[in-house]
């Protein structure tokens, strides 16, 4: 027959509970609060550093697709096709760096360009009716009125008949009205105003004074052979 010892329930646990904390001793609780554990923390990398400003972009336009004006004035000169006399605009030459660029200095320039005739570069077929050696003598404006007075020799009004001057004034017509357009601008010729052709041609002054949307008409009457 064999006798159990009874052994009571609560010297059981006593035993027990040694054991399970040194089971425990080397282990770490983790719980949601803790910021230290190393499963649950996160590094934040954060990056130092200057914000770059956007620079403009800048558009490179075609030279084909530029705008075709020189911004230089143009001179007119006459072209002889049968009985008629048709006129035709030519690019004046720019001016040197040291040239007067004010309104009158591009007056001037344009007006001596006009004096001297077509030049070799100037398209084929072109003439003048000015005759060879007018000079300009001078051109200025009156600061109070505005009005613009030009100074030419006297050999523009030399000879070829009332048809030759008619033209010979419409090229300087034209032409100065190109450059200060319906600004008065007046005719002199050796310091005289000039009122009429040696022909008798009446000359209305100011020359410009019918410049405008048509610079007149394209053409009219040659002058006889």
């Amino acid at each position: 027959m064999i006798i159990r010892a009874s052994i009571p329930k609560f010297l059981v646990v006593l035993l027990a509970v040694p054991a399970l904390l040194s089971a425990c001793r080397d282990r770490t609780v983790l719980s949601g609060d803790d910021e230290k554990a190393p499963a649950l923390s996160i590094k934040k990398k954060v990056v130092v550093g200057r914000i770059r400003e956007e620079q403009p972009v800048k558009v490179q336009i075609a030279s084909n697709l530029e705008p075709k004006n020189t911004g230089h004035p143009v001179i007119w000169f006459a072209r002889t096709g049968g009985d008629r006399i048709k006129y035709q605009p030519v690019t004046c030459p720019p001016a040197d760096d040291a040239a007067d660029q004010s309104k009158i200095g591009q007056l001037k320039h344009a007006l001596i360009e006009l004096l001297k005739g077509p030049g070799t570069s100037a398209p084929e077929g072109l003439s003048s009716e000015i005759p060879a050696g007018t000079v300009l003598i001078d051109a200025s404006e009156d600061p109070a009125s505005g009005a613009i007075t030009i100074n030419l020799s006297r050999r523009f009004v030399a000879g070829a008949g009332p048809d030759s001057f008619e033209a010979r004034l419409e090229q300087v017509r034209r032409t100065v009205w190109g450059v200060v357009g319906t600004q008065p601008v007046y005719l002199n010729v050796e310091g005289q105003r000039l009122e009429a052709s040696g022909d008798g041609l009446e000359v209305k002054q100011p020359i410009n004074a019918s410049a405008g949307s048509d610079t007149g008409s394209d053409e009219h009457a040659a002058p006889p052979n």
